[in-house]
């Protein structure tokens, strides 16, 4: 069986990030994490969505990674940022994306039967900021398709949001991002809904 000392440098071997320097990496860097251990935590870029942005470059030279979807722990602690070397980051951009722009149908009565009576176009600079928004409006909102920006002609459709509804009103909620459901909500055991990262 391969140590996870074989396994690190095989992958920095396929993904060619040797010869890394912290100088290649400023915050927005979009990164894939490669490496299979970093300072006891373990991750695995064939399985889990290991890609983020470079929030910050710390003080010893660590490069503090944000993930795109937080990692949850069976303990229940939430994973939003970690920190690695440069070899243990493969750099898939240094244009990253820098908001998020949707449109929105705003429901003043019943949000089944009723039209919106307006409509909106809300940016948001970073992907939390999106799923919160959607979240905490969606009884008399409804948001569109959602497009990532990363310059003005660097744009694409990032996700689609879709509705479930009982009695009048929503039940829940799914996100599918570029093509796969990501997100959707469920109870947290108390009767109040927060978001559940779908497995690979």
């Amino acid at each position: 069986m391969k140590s996870v000392t074989e396994i690190n440098n095989e992958r920095k071997r396929q993904f060619k990030t040797y010869n890394n320097t912290v100088d290649m990496f400023t915050p927005g860097t979009r990164v894939r994490v490669i490496c299979v251990c970093q300072d006891f935590q373990f991750f695995n870029c064939y399985t889990q969505n290991t890609y983020g942005v470079v929030d910050r470059i710390g003080t010893s030279g660590m490069i503090i990674v944000k993930w795109d979807e937080p990692r949850h722990y069976d303990n229940g602690t939430i994973q939003y940022e970690f920190n690695f070397n440069p070899d243990d980051l493969y750099i898939v951009s240094n244009n990253p994306i820098s908001l998020f722009v949707f449109a929105t149908s705003y429901y003043c009565n019943c949000r089944v039967h009723d039209g919106g009576s307006y409509s909106d176009l809300i940016f948001k600079t970073e992907w939390q900021g999106v799923l919160d928004y959607i979240l905490e409006t969606r009884q008399d909102t409804e948001v569109h398709d959602i497009y990532s920006v990363k310059s003005d002609l660097d744009w694409e459709m990032y996700a689609e949001v879709y509705y479930e509804f009982s009695n009048h009103s929503v039940s829940g909620i799914k996100i599918k991002v570029k093509g796969d459901f990501k997100y959707r909500t469920v109870d947290n055991g108390s009767g109040t809904l927060i978001w559940e990262i779908q497995d690979e």
